[in-house]
């Protein structure tokens, strides 16, 4: 039997991926139903991935007309002439794939979501601007994990359907799209590398100064997390993360801040419903006294980050400016007011992370991600000889 090893490779990574978000999604099955469902949806549109196209709207003699790839060094084109254009490209060649809140948990787990949230607040263009200091420069390696991600994204149906079974007769279950919190509240809390100078400059600055090791147990939601496990019980935990023995952490999020955590769903969709109006009252987890309390501590903790001027943009936002004044102990403040603080610290941490991993240290912030790329070429190896020997 002849086997199309372009095909089984690219099968091997999709079905790898979805294995892994298998693992690690234990407690959300409806992220990958939802996955596999408009992957279906994408693949009986008629639509390809065109990896070529956003270098031919550049320039098409750029491209090689039989393959649709570029004529010169893949990755080096991309970066030169596209930067963070070519995510926005791929990004819409999958939708609503590549939308999916098991696509962006992918991305975040490759270390790729601050790119990926910036690709899709970034107006839309067809090449780098070079002058403009906000169209970043992005690392060959970034451009190489997207196209990683987009063709393991493109298959991951096709494999899954053969995988993971149990998972396709699942009803998917729509949820909003809570995480990033960024992402979610794209349309009123702007990015901290898309707003005006000289704010932007002093947010890069806060960054720089803030010392990101701090116990994480004197922030917000992890507080907030102990009080809703505490009333809600212990959510179970993927295979994955009781195999790995720790849990898994990129750079500017907390633990519970895991796409697949039982908690943190919960925690930034009430949170985020309550600042989009959907309608459902958050539970009363703490009192306002004690959610004071823990505040002064976050705030602490937060540093630099809080007395910036992107922090008091989007406390305004919030309603809750108040609570970076000197008497903000003084005020009673609102009722919901433990559920706007979280997403403000949510989204001054997660903002963070964006800087550094985008502006300050984009080559630190890779290399603590290729442990799991290492990872995922040894299960698309374990796969490709399972399928060869089977073949």
């Amino acid at each position: 039997m002849m086997i199309d090893f372009g095909k089984l490779v690219m099968a091997g990574q999709a079905a790898l991926m979805a294995i892994w978000l298998r693992d690690r999604g234990t407690e959300r099955p409806t992220m990958l139903s939802e996955l596999f469902a408009a992957a279906e949806e994408w693949r009986q549109s008629g639509k390809r991935l065109d990896l070529g196209r956003a270098l031919a709207q550049v320039d098409p003699s750029l491209v090689d007309p039989r393959t649709g790839l570029p004529r010169e060094n893949l990755f080096g084109s991309y970066r030169e002439l596209l930067g963070i254009h070519f995510l926005q490209d791929i990004i819409d060649q999958l939708k609503p794939l590549s939308e999916t809140q098991g696509a962006i948990a992918l991305a975040s787990m490759l270390g790729l979501e601050p790119w990926y949230v910036f690709a899709t607040v970034y107006p839309r263009r067809v090449r780098r601007e070079k002058q403009d200091p906000t169209d970043l420069d992005v690392p060959e390696l970034v451009i190489q994990w997207v196209g990683n991600w987009a063709l393991g994204l493109q298959m991951i149906d096709v494999a899954g359907q053969v995988v993971l079974p149990e998972y396709i007769a699942r009803a998917v279950t729509a949820e909003p799209v809570v995480w990033p919190a960024l992402l979610a509240l794209r349309e009123r809390i702007p990015h901290p590398l898309l707003i005006d100078e000289p704010d932007r400059t002093d947010f890069i600055a806060a960054v720089e100064q803030w010392d990101r090791g701090i116990d994480e147990m004197v922030f917000v939601i992890e507080r907030a997390s102990f009080a809703w496990v505490e009333r809600y019980g212990e959510p179970p935990r993927s295979f994955a993360r009781i195999r790995s023995g720790r849990p898994w952490r990129p750079w500017h999020y907390p633990d519970t801040f895991d796409p697949a955590d039982g908690v943190l769903p919960q925690l930034l969709r009430a949170a985020v419903g309550l600042m989009n109006g959907w309608g459902e009252r958050p539970p009363a987890l703490l009192s306002a006294a004690k959610t004071l309390e823990i505040w002064e501590g976050s705030r602490t903790a937060l540093g630099p980050l809080v007395e910036s001027s992107y922090a008091r943009t989007v406390a305004r936002v919030l309603g809750i400016e108040w609570v970076l004044r000197p008497s903000r102990t003084s005020q009673s403040g609102p009722d919901d007011l433990l559920w706007r603080l979280i997403v403000l610290e949510a989204i001054l941490r997660e903002s963070a992370g964006a800087v550094r991993a985008l502006v300050i240290e984009p080559q630190a912030w890779l290399a603590e991600y290729e442990d799991v790329w290492d990872e995922f070429d040894e299960r698309m190896k374990q796969f490709f000889r399972i399928a060869s020997q089977g073949g």
